[in-house]
């Protein structure tokens, strides 16, 4: 059932019970979509940071908000928070969903690291997966956002949305199982991450600011620890699991470059805490 077929609540239900990523078919699946996405991310950043060093310049958008004014843009980061907790929210509770009603049609605990008979390739739990894929270009209102209210943009950061991309690109085309796991871990933390940068643009001091350094720290460790796993299940396989080496591989060496890349952050951000 295509989008243009939805008319109710049950047709949505149905169009994501049935869902499934073709690469090619599926809106933004090429692999061409990610590669322009982070060529296109680049140039706007710092195309944005070279008009931003020029004297005279300033940016009005629409309903006259002026990104000189300090107050005008935390009300634009304000909005842009909110509608991430709230997304990063339904992504959480749709794939919990998804992955709960799997276990209703036959699947277990086994197919939600490696799925060898490819139960876990259709449905609710993959159409989540999909709108996450999806949110990564949005996130990179993040970065333009920050430029736009002349705060520095750290290289971690730039790395760490090509890479988001990437990963969740290459895990859905590949049909990587195992996904599920750190996909509910990063939509808690996100949610998290984002209530918290909500609140703190309204300028609330919020106490359990360290709790989410240390979640950024379990969700890269339950990401690499779920890949960990999926090797010696898809060698002892014999049409193995579902994904394939190649993506698996992109995927650790990407979650281990994002780990070493917050590492360093976190890092510096503590030196410049302490102000050494």
């Amino acid at each position: 059932m295509g989008i243009a077929g939805i008319t109710s609540f049950n047709d949505l239900t149905l169009a994501m019970s049935r869902f499934r990523w073709v690469h090619g078919a599926t809106p933004f699946s090429s692999a061409w979509w990610p590669f322009l996405g982070s060529v296109g991310y680049l140039l706007l950043i710092f195309g944005l940071r070279r008009l931003k060093k020029k004297e005279g310049i300033t940016f009005i958008f629409g309903n006259g908000i002026d990104f000189s004014q300090k107050s005008d843009t935390k009300r634009l980061f304000a909005l842009h928070s909110t509608f991430l907790v709230a997304l990063s929210a339904m992504i959480f509770a749709g794939t919990w969903v998804g992955v709960m009603s799997s276990f209703l049609h036959g699947a277990d605990s086994y197919d939600l690291f490696c799925d060898p008979n490819r139960k876990l390739v259709r449905g609710v739990a993959v159409f989540w997966s999909y709108v996450f894929y999806l949110s990564k270009y949005y996130k990179f209102v993040d970065t333009v956002l920050i430029v736009l209210a002349k705060r520095p943009v750290e290289l971690a950061h730039l790395c760490h949305r090509l890479l988001a991309l990437w990963l969740t690109w290459a895990a859905l085309a590949a049909e990587l199982s195992g996904q599920w796991l750190p996909l509910l871990v990063n939509t808690l933390v996100h949610t998290l991450t984002y209530y918290y940068q909500l609140r703190s643009s309204q300028g609330y001091v919020i106490s359990w600011k360290p709790l989410l350094a240390q979640l950024r720290m379990l969700q890269f460790g339950i990401g690499l620890g779920v890949l960990a796993l999926w090797l010696p299940m898809h060698l002892s396989e014999p049409h193995g699991c579902s994904g394939n080496l190649w993506a698996w591989l992109f995927c650790v060496i990407g979650n281990v470059a994002s780990f070493l890349l917050f590492a360093v952050f976190r890092k510096k951000s503590l030196k410049e805490k302490k102000g050494l």
